[in-house]
């Protein structure tokens, strides 16, 4: 089998949409995805300035979307320029074809070509994709740095904002 890497068009998200559902099952978070393709769609393709970028894998012979990654910049008032990775998602029967690898590569090329200085990212503690990322040379902040990750969730915004 054989996998091609490209930028997404607004018709991968449908498929795109269809694993971010499965990602949540997965992250035992079925309730989580708050939005649907459409809110992806205009998020990502039709306004003037794209809240975020993504990357699809699909099959090369069917040209079935199995994989995505969704990223966007941020800042760091410590080294400038970095890239956030939402979300790297392969479906589960295309696992082991390192396509998780292509598209983290992918992002990392894209990383690059922005001048970024940073490729940050979450994963759940008992995410196994922990290890895949120390593999390829991540820094477990909340080990190293003891960092904490924390949200503002609506209701807080709404509170802070009055």
């Amino acid at each position: 089998m054989d996998f091609n890497i490209r930028k997404a068009v607004s018709n991968d998200m449908i498929h795109v949409y269809g694993m971010i559902k499965e990602l949540a099952e997965f992250e035992n978070m079925p309730n989580g995805p708050q939005i649907d393709e459409k809110k992806l769609i205009e998020d990502g393709f039709e306004s003037e300035n794209p809240i975020f970028k993504c990357f699809v894998a699909e099959c090369t012979d069917s040209k079935i979307v199995v994989g995505y990654a969704i990223y966007f910049p941020i800042y760091s008032t410590w080294e400038g320029r970095a890239l956030f990775l939402e979300d790297l998602y392969v479906k589960p029967e295309y696992r082991k074809h390192h396509i998780g690898l292509k598209l983290i590569k992918a992002v990392a090329k894209q990383a690059l070509s922005e001048n970024c200085k940073r490729l940050d990212l979450h994963v759940l503690s008992w995410n196994p994709a922990m290890k895949f990322y120390e593999k390829l040379n991540a820094v477990n902040l909340t080990k190293s740095e003891d960092w904490n990750f924390v949200r503002f969730g609506t209701d807080a915004i709404a509170k802070l904002a009055e």
